[in-house]
């Protein structure tokens, strides 16, 4: 079976899209074996745009986009003979011929449009909904999503496809002489808690900062550490710790690499994630792999992918976060058991059987 995989996500969607994507264009051989012959397209192969951020740019971005999902995606699929097309990025071809398969990440937009741009949370929106129409068979990465997706997409269940996604093997327990050297060469201080995804109202850091300024009242040496990028609402969650007078002892890194990233989770005291809403949680994961306790929202998907082995708190209750931080950090041995116990919990979670699942969702396309 030919399916043709648009790699455009890579560049153009930050975080999970563009990892989920990265680690489906390495699995080609995988796929191979699953009877998958993939073939790959990738919208800055034949354009680039331009550097500035203006106008001018995001119209021609989107003009681009459309030509190319529209367009020249299924010509490419046609010409060459496919059996199915990929979308995992937000857009997909409206026109194609042959099936057409689109992951779903999450429902957000529906569920919670006050944590997008309004403009943005339309768009999406309205893609979703047409992905109801147009697609063959929906991936989605966890049976939370799924249930999402079959209530408010009122997509049927034997058009979906379960995918949960894998962790990278950089993610691992690290050596004291590693975390101490990148402790050290990126500044940071000990102890400390650790939280890693974008800086946006959904990741819910401006009440996790709120708790951190209660454990701090209560004793607690930490310091917080805030990874990931910035965005258009990033505004209010910088000025939490300003004005709870916290500035000396939140700090927001920006993007760390994988390899450095895996250091700071293996030297956190606890990972935090007090998420308002996520279609899988991958850091989650990632922090388990690395022998971190993990602090995570009771809603979503998150008791799913976290088991029996995080500590929840209600996302919207500052005091449950607060008390769940301390949980851990109140009871050595019980932490040494919740490190213990995610590192076997992660191992159940890996790319390979991503890949394996999602050969399947293809073979679904073609024969459904």
């Amino acid at each position: 079976m030919r399916v043709l995989l648009d790699t455009s996500s890579t560049v153009f969607y930050a975080g999970g899209i563009s990892v989920y994507t990265e680690q489906l264009v390495s699995a080609r051989t995988i796929f191979a074996e699953c009877g998958i012959d993939l073939h790959l397209i990738n919208l800055p192969q034949l354009w680039h745009p331009p550097t500035q951020r203006n106008l001018r740019r995001k119209l021609s971005v989107l003009a681009w986009e459309s030509v190319y999902m529209q367009g020249i995606v299924p010509f490419q699929a046609q010409l060459q003979t496919m059996h199915a097309i990929h979308a995992p990025g937000i857009r997909f071809p409206l026109t194609a011929r042959i099936p057409v398969v689109v992951t779903i990440y999450d429902i957000i937009p529906i569920l919670h449009p006050e944590l997008f741009p309004k403009r943005g949370a339309i768009i999406l929106s309205v893609y979703l909904h047409l992905m109801r129409r147009f697609a063959r068979t929906v991936i989605v990465i966890s049976e939370a999503t799924k249930r999402d997706v079959q209530t408010y997409l009122r997509i049927p269940s034997e058009q979906i496809v379960v995918t949960p996604l894998g962790v990278n093997p950089i993610f691992q327990p690290q050596s004291p002489t590693i975390i101490a050297m990148v402790r050290e060469r990126l500044g940071i201080r000990w102890p400390y808690l650790l939280c890693v995804g974008n800086i946006e109202p959904r990741k819910n850091i401006v009440r996790l900062i709120e708790a951190f300024a209660i454990i701090r009242r209560h004793g607690w040496p930490h310091h917080l550490i805030v990874v990931g990028k910035g965005g258009p609402l990033s505004g209010p969650i910088y000025q939490a710790s300003v004005r709870l007078g916290l500035t000396d002892f939140v700090h927001f890194t920006g993007f760390i690499d994988n390899h450095d990233l895996a250091a700071l989770y293996a030297g956190a005291d606890a990972f935090v994630y007090p998420s308002l809403y996520e279609g899988f949680g991958l850091p989650v994961i990632e922090a388990m792999a690395c022998g971190c306790p993990v602090v995570t929202s009771n809603v979503a998907s998150l008791p799913e992918v976290g088991g029996e082995v995080a500590i929840y708190a209600n996302p919207h209750d500052v005091a449950s976060i607060a008390t769940a931080i301390e949980q851990v950090l109140a009871a050595p041995d019980y932490t040494d058991t919740l490190r213990n116990r995610g590192i076997l919990h992660a191992q159940q979670f890996t790319w390979e059987r991503c890949v394996a699942l999602t050969a399947q969702a293809y073979h679904h396309a073609l024969q459904s």
